[in-house]
């Protein structure tokens, strides 16, 4: 059976943790958190023990005023929308296109108000939506990116543009410190109020030593992006075959997961499916349409019925790549 998430770690991730346990004068920490800097070109970096966690830390420090709005996609993690709410924002939902699962563009256009007071625009599987189409408002954007990393044709990472980037760096990303994620900002006054909490509460610091299993996928990032842009091109003339599709924009996409959006039920695939010897699961459960009651946003409510998840995950080997190619091409 070809499971969903990858069953090994890499030797340069283990040699990592190792050094990190082993050389005193080692912080990875630091030098992740410089990585990441240099990435996303970003003035300060912070590494927290969750995705959730720095969310959080985020929102507590982020200016507040009576009535003020947060506009963002059902498909974003349940948990946001009550961090939302807790902060003393209203959240407000925009709905999403069929082909990406981003904003669709003429419904952000509608929920635009004098009360915007930030968007969050979350990545779905890689993808994230075209700043340059939502800085025009003059909002405050943080780009969430909960699973995978958005990159230009010419791979250069995307997230810079951004008044907060918060990346996941859970077990089921590209770049992982099996737990974690990290937040960078570009400006100076905002990062100083994230430090001076980060200060208070050293609990929400990431360890070293889980820092140290992220540094080998960030320094292998344009491997493994030209590695599994050729396996997905091959999983998406499959899908096609079967009469499916996958989400696509203008931005290329490393993730860990190949989401195929189905037309029929999904337990009749999922069956077919682990009775050919490959592990699926079922995309966007954890979301805010999943978990709360979100009206007039049908497209995200379809996806999050529609979509399941293949394998994708780095060192897949090619006999398993040619058993989920083929059975893509055969999906009932």
């Amino acid at each position: 059976m070809i499971p969903i998430s990858r069953p090994y770690i890499r030797r340069k991730e283990m040699d990592s943790v190792l050094s990190s346990l082993i050389e005193y004068s080692c912080n990875s920490r630091t030098e992740l958190e410089k990585s990441l800097k240099k990435r996303f070109i970003a003035d300060s970096c912070f590494l927290f023990r969750g995705l959730e966690q720095a969310v959080r830390t985020l929102f507590k420090t982020l200016e507040r005023v009576e009535g003020a709005e947060v506009i963002i996609s059902p498909l974003a993690p349940a948990y946001v929308n009550s961090i939302i709410k807790e902060s003393g924002f209203s959240p407000i939902f925009v709905d999403v296109e069929l082909t990406s699962g981003l904003f669709d563009p003429k419904e952000l256009e509608k929920k635009i108000s004098d009360n915007s007071a930030y968007i969050i625009s979350t990545s779905v599987f890689g993808l994230i939506y075209p700043f340059n189409k939502i800085e025009e408002y003059g909002i405050p954007v943080i780009e969430l990116f909960t699973s995978g990393i958005s990159y230009t044709n010419e791979q250069e990472i995307i997230g810079h543009r951004a008044t907060y980037t918060v990346l996941s760096l859970e077990e089921n990303s590209i770049v992982t410190t099996m737990g974690g994620a990290a937040l960078l900002s570009n400006i100076a006054s905002e990062s100083q109020n994230i430090k001076n909490l980060f200060a208070i509460e050293s609990d929400l610091t990431l360890s070293n030593m889980n820092s140290s299993f992220a540094i080998p996928g960030l320094e292998d990032l344009e491997t493994l992006i030209d590695k599994q842009k050729s396996i997905k091109e091959y999983f998406k003339a499959s899908t096609m075959q079967s009469g499916y599709y996958f989400f696509s924009h203008d931005t290329g996409a490393l993730t860990s997961a190949f989401p195929v959006v189905l037309n029929k039920g999904l337990k009749d695939v999922q069956h077919y499916c682990k009775n050919s010897g490959v592990e699926t699961i079922k995309g966007f459960q954890d979301t805010i349409i999943k978990h709360f009651e979100v009206k007039n946003c049908k497209n995200a409510r379809l996806l999050a019925g529609k979509t399941l998840l293949f394998p994708l995950f780095i060192g897949m080997k090619k006999d398993s790549v040619s058993l989920i190619s083929k059975i893509l091409s055969t999906l009932p």
